[in-house]
């Protein structure tokens, strides 16, 4: 891999910062070595229920731990994962879900009803099915794919304010960006602790 990508960057923090506490969420604490660890397992888990480079999975999803993995493992096997706000719910739902047009939908339970109301057809995991793809799913690591920085990594959707929100490919070094640039202008160091509150 050449160039800013999500398991570039995965793999760099592994090495540079090892045993730190990389993520606090709820009970689940990971250290940077961890992280990269669940990341590969993650994407072992995603393709042994058959997903591939290139793939929509869509997610209605909280601040939680199956999120990140999914972040995470989607950008290291090279699938396109889809953020969609957990508080969408009928057309609008319907709507998010027809223009992203995912194979896959990752979602807690009350919203995986509400995207099979909203006519979702695909595959649905939920997150209190022992089905769904975790790392601790027992399937094998496998190594990153071969994304490049332009590959996309997510499609996120706009809030909507002046239309219909519209699905936006964010690719791979928009990431690695996004972070590098926001911890330089909140002037982070490895000494801090950033907390997201957003979902």
């Amino acid at each position: 891999m050449t160039g800013p990508t999500l398991p570039g960057l995965v793999e760099e923090a592994a090495g540079r910062f090892g045993e730190r506490v990389f993520l606090r969420m709820g009970e689940t604490t990971r250290t940077y070595a961890q992280t990269l660890r669940a990341t590969a397992a993650m994407a072992g888990a995603l393709a042994a229920r058959g997903c591939r480079p290139g793939d929509r999975i869509a997610a209605l999803l909280p601040n939680r731990i199956e999120l990140v993995d999914l972040v995470l493992g989607g950008a290291w096997l090279g699938v396109v994962v889809v953020p969609l706000n957990p508080a969408l719910r009928g057309g609008s739902l319907r709507q998010a879900l027809e223009a992203a047009g995912p194979r896959f939908l990752y979602a807690e339970p009350e919203s995986a009803a509400r995207a099979a109301a909203a006519g979702y057809r695909g595959v649905l995991w939920s997150t209190d099915d022992g089905n769904a793809p975790r790392p601790a799913s027992g399937a094998p690591a496998v190594p990153p794919a071969r994304v490049r920085p332009q590959d996309t990594a997510a499609i996120l959707f706009t809030s909507g304010t002046t239309g219909r929100p519209r699905g936006v490919r964010c690719p791979q070094a928009q990431f690695v960006w996004w972070g590098r640039n926001t911890a330089s202008a909140l002037c982070l160091t490895p000494d801090d602790v950033l907390f997201t509150c957003l979902p």
